[in-house]
């Protein structure tokens, strides 16, 4: 490996609207719809924990209202879809949350965007939301177009986790202490808009499914796949395009490193999910000399397993010299020598698994270290 340090249905999706929009607060009682917090989801039912663990239902029915266990489950309180041209807007182009009118301006699977009567917007997604005139004054560049899907290719399944875009800071922050090298600086805030990427590292039964041979030196159908260079990445993920109609990729560097360090759900975590790396990764310190099945250390925030150690991920970016300056969608250098590589690997030390790591090798090379993940 090269180091390059010198380098330059209609009542869940209203109950979804009402409880993303930050109208239950109550007090100092906020509850905050998060994959990590949805405890049990049917038809008109929702189950959340609130900040103080205690879990809350709410409840909406066909006649109009919803009820909350907040408030004893006794109290209805009203919703109702703006379903007429009476109200200036098309059909479900507005919504009254407990007799407020607010402007749906655009909505989709975990994102939503509402405008108030005075103009005001509230931008808000799976995380529980944000309301981008007030409390929060990054950037949103969301378009509201992702989602956590299960998808199947020749009899084998891999899950793909929604990201919600935001901003972060990248590079030497300050939960890496003393471990940072200079390619990870200056630290510098990225904006991202949402994508999703693979919940796992790509296993050998899923490249073996794909493109009808296995490389890898460690064989397991549930091996993440090693023995692959970048540009087999990128053959792999050609066909995998051409079997699912979709358009997948490698992750790009900032996207990687966002997704590692849990979106906005992060906790600031030395590694991805843990300030304990053998919580969550397979590396020097508890691997024996080999790769370890996917998903068997503890996921992060976002539910991403195995993202610190392994198999180091190719990331779809040149590698180059970082900017202090506010980058949004960075995509790396045109060109360059090598391609860069994250999260450390079965045979790394603690130092390399570290979420603002970064490495590179040339493209063409293949070693029983290099595996990836998608995105999309």
């Amino acid at each position: 490996m090269k180091k390059y340090i010198d380098f330059s249905a209609k009542g869940i999706l209203f109950a979804l609207v009402f409880v993303m929009t930050g109208c239950l607060s109550d007090g100092d009682e906020t509850v905050s719809l998060e994959f990590a917090s949805v405890k049990k989801m049917i038809v008109g039912e929702w189950v959340l924990e609130s900040n103080s663990g205690t879990p809350r239902v709410l409840t909406f029915t066909d006649d109009g209202y919803y009820t909350d266990s907040y408030d004893g489950g006794t109290k209805k309180h009203p919703w109702r879809l703006s379903s007429d041209y009476s109200d200036g807007q098309p059909y479900y182009g507005g919504i009254y949350l407990d007799g407020v009118y607010y402007d749906i301006v655009s909505w989709g699977d975990g994102h939503w965007r509402l405008k108030d009567r005075n103009g005001k917007i509230f931008d808000f997604s799976r995380d529980g939301g944000t309301d981008n005139n007030g409390n929060n004054n990054d950037p949103d560049p969301d378009d509201g177009k992702y989602e956590t899907k299960t998808y199947t290719v020749n009899s084998v399944s891999f899950k793909m986790i929604a990201v919600a875009g935001g901003t972060f800071t990248m590079g030497a922050t300050s939960e890496q202490g003393s471990d940072v090298f200079d390619v990870e600086k200056p630290a510098h805030k990225v904006t991202l808009s949402s994508f999703s990427i693979g919940q796992t590292e790509v296993t050998q039964e899923l490249w073996q499914a794909v493109m009808g041979s296995n490389p890898s030196s460690f064989k397991g159908a549930k091996l993440p796949v090693e023995e692959v260079s970048w540009n087999d990445c990128q053959t792999f993920i050609a066909k995998l395009n051409q079997l699912t109609g979709k358009q997948f990729r490698l992750p790009t560097e900032a996207e990687w490193e966002y997704a590692a360090r849990g979106g906005r759900q992060s906790k600031g975590y030395k590694y991805a999910g843990s300030n304990t790396l053998g919580d969550v990764a397979w590396y020097e310190g508890n691997s024996s000399p080999q790769t370890h099945d996917v998903a068997t250390k503890q996921p992060n925030e976002l539910g991403l397993y195995d993202m610190s150690g392994n198999v180091w991920e190719w990331c779809q970016d040149w590698c180059g010299s970082y900017s202090g300056s506010t980058q949004t969608n960075p995509t790396g250098p045109a060109s360059g020598s090598y391609r860069v590589v994250r999260g450390g690997g079965w045979y790394s030390s603690a130092r390399y698994c570290r979420v603002s790591y970064r490495d590179g090798d040339s493209p063409g090379h293949r070693n029983y270290i290099f595996g990836l993940r998608i995105a999309l």
